[in-house]
This record gives structure tokens, C-alpha cells and sequence, in this order.
């Protein structure tokens, strides 16, 4: 440590230490509103008055079938509801300003509170939509990704021929045919899939 820092170091020591100072702390702690204890917080419940009747209705019939708590599947269908908008609504808060519609909640409850029960029955929709989904495309993944392996075999003979051809001319026009045939290449179509929205049966769901 040098001087100068040693120097500095007593004469801000001497400063916090100052009646001043300390006076003026007391002062602004005076000022604080008053300590909110963080051990049992009244939190506001949620209102299934503010969702639509159909949302409102399934989540209290479900929140009666499986004796949880209201909170439980309000929950879960604002998640199910997130999900289906997802980049599709989106909020401008200000001019210039977009916000997606997403939410990412988390209700915590302890172990056997019927959180899997509710989870599964606020998902359903969306995994049976995923599953026709997959139906309707799976004729056309099957059909791209037969026409895609035709011109990869055909890509490789080229490429192979490319090779084995001595006059250069003749192989970098062969090495350009199977580049322009790689770019053409089609991408397989991927349904959508929502099976990652199966949340993990645990202590927080």
C-alpha cells in the first residue's frame, strides 16, 4: 500500500466515522417504511373472474375434481394459454416497444398435491393437437426425406466422379453440379411439438 492510498483510506475512515455522518444514517433509517417480514407473505390470489368463462369455469371444476387449490390450475391454464399464442400475439406496451405474451410461471407446492393430476389435464389439448399435427405431416416428412436421400446418393456419385476425373475442367464442373445440388437439397418439414411443455413431476411444478 502506498502513502497516498494509506492517507486516503484514514481521512475516509475519519469521514464515516464523523457525527456527522453517522447522524445523517440515522436519520435516513429513519425514512424507511416499515420492514415487510418475507416468512408468511400475504400474496394476492389470483381471480378467475379476470379469465374468460371457459378458462374461469375449466379451472375451477378442476381445481374441485382434484381438491388443489384454485391458484394450482389458474395457473396452469395461463402456461397452456402462453404456449398456444407464442408468437403469435405480442403486446405493445409503448410505441416501439413490444413485449411478447409469454409467461413463465412456477407453483410451488409440497409433494402429493395433485400437481401432476392438474399439469396433465391443462396440457391435454395442447399434446392432442401435437399428435394430429404429427399425422398430417407425416406423409409429407416421409415423402421430403425420401427425395432428399435420392439427391444426396446422386450428390456423392458426382462428387465421387469429380474425383476420379483427370481433366480439371470436367471436375470442377462436376464439383459445381453437386454444390448446386447440395443448396436445392429440401429441408424436412418438423412438426410441431409441445412435449417439452410436460413439466418434471417434482417438489416445484
Amino acid at each position: 500500500m502506498t502513502l497516498l492510498a494509506g492517507i486516503r483510506i484514514a481521512l475516509l475512515w475519519r469521514k464515516l466515522m464523523s457525527e456527522d455522518f453517522i447522524n445523517d444514517a440515522k436519520s435516513l433509517a429513519d425514512t424507511w417504511p416499515e420492514l415487510i417480514p418475507l416468512d408468511l407473505p400475504e400474496l394476492p390470489r389470483i381471480d378467475e373472474r379476470s379469465l374468460p368463462d371457459w378458462a374461469g369455469n375449466f379451472a375451477r371444476a378442476l381445481s374441485r375434481s382434484t381438491e388443489t387449490p384454485r391458484e394450482l390450475p389458474l395457473s396452469m391454464v395461463l402456461a397452456a394459454c402462453s404456449v398456444a399464442i407464442a408468437r403469435r400475439l405480442s403486446v405493445e406496451v409503448a410505441p416501439g416497444y413490444v413485449e411478447p405474451c409469454n409467461l413463465w410461471l412456477v407453483t410451488a407446492l409440497p409433494p402429493g398435491n395433485r400437481k401432476s393430476a392438474v399439469q396433465k389435464a391443462c396440457v391435454a389439448p395442447l399434446i392432442e393437437w401435437e399428435r394430429t399435427q404429427s399425422e398430417i405431416a407425416e406423409p409429407e416428412i416421409k415423402k421430403v426425406e425420401s427425395h432428399r436421400k435420392t439427391v444426396e446418393v446422386k450428390i456423392r456419385e458426382i462428387r465421387s466422379k469429380s474425383a476420379k476425373e483427370k481433366d480439371t475442367f470436367k471436375s470442377e464442373s462436376l464439383g459445381r453440379e453437386a454444390a448446386e445440388l447440395e443448396a436445392s437439397l429440401p429441408d424436412v418439414p418438423l412438426a410441431v411439438s409441445y412435449t417439452h411443455l410436460t413439466l418434471p413431476t417434482s417438489d416445484l411444478v
